[in-house]
């Protein structure tokens, strides 16, 4: 399982929600990984909404889209996803600093 950002949506408060799924090429079972030092997010108090399970994906998609949403001020700091298996480590990382990830409100 590789962590993406999928992108952030404007709640029109000052405040946005920054969007993560993942990819996989899992196509058989769904994969466990709890929160820990595999499943994490930095800043620290943004840790635990991850999800843990991780479904397998239809043939040809490879990938769950705006699986959680994370609740930031506009213009603060990045928040990072890491997830390690099969002994690799993948880091994406969620901001508001870029027009061209803003999605509209319809996810």
């Amino acid at each position: 399982m590789i962590p993406i950002f999928g992108g952030w949506t404007d709640n029109g408060n000052g405040t946005a929600d920054l969007c993560f799924g993942y990819k996989s090429l899992n196509l058989e079972e769904r994969r466990d990984v709890a929160h820990g030092p595999d499943n994490f997010i930095a800043p620290a108090r943004f840790d635990g909404v991850q999800p843990t399970s991780f479904l397998e994906v239809p043939p040809g998609w490879h990938g769950h889209y705006c699986v959680f949403a994370v609740d930031v001020p506009v213009g603060s700091e990045s928040v990072a996803w890491t997830l390690k298996h099969n002994g690799c480590e993948y880091t994406t990382l969620g901001h508001t600093g870029s027009i061209n990830y803003k999605l509209d409100n319809t996810w």
